[in-house]
């Protein structure tokens, strides 16, 4: 396999990662019509993990080390914004939000993973 067929692939499983959780709010909002919640969470922790990468993946820091801070970042951003739209308990909120949480960063780890070596 040659270096860019590799990067595409890990390019491809970094956007998998990233369209695990807004595929999964937008069936929840298709299926029952009303509820928006999963969908609204999902892109909350998505912009705040993107933003998260975006400013520190100019920076001199390690991919890991960003990639925690992601984790942590949008996992506390999604259990906010969930509690505000009214959900009520919190072992759910945080396990959904960990794992949009884990999802995203997983996503930019693998797309800082797939950029050429410079």
């Amino acid at each position: 396999m040659t270096q860019y067929a590799s990067q595409r692939l890990v390019r491809g499983m970094a956007l998998g990662f990233a369209a695990l959780p807004v595929g999964f709010g937008a069936l929840r909002a298709l299926t029952t019509g009303t509820d928006f919640r999963y969908l609204v969470t999902a892109l909350a922790s998505l912009a705040t993990a993107a933003t998260v990468f975006g400013l520190g993946a100019s920076r001199a820091s390690s991919r890991w080390l960003l990639s925690a801070a992601a984790v942590a970042v949008s996992t506390v951003v999604g259990g906010i914004v969930a509690f505000a739209q009214g959900a009520r308990s919190p072992a759910a909120v945080w396990t959904v939000a960990c794992a949009f949480g884990l999802c995203f960063a997983m996503s930019g780890l693998l797309g800082l993973f797939s950029r050429p070596a410079a």
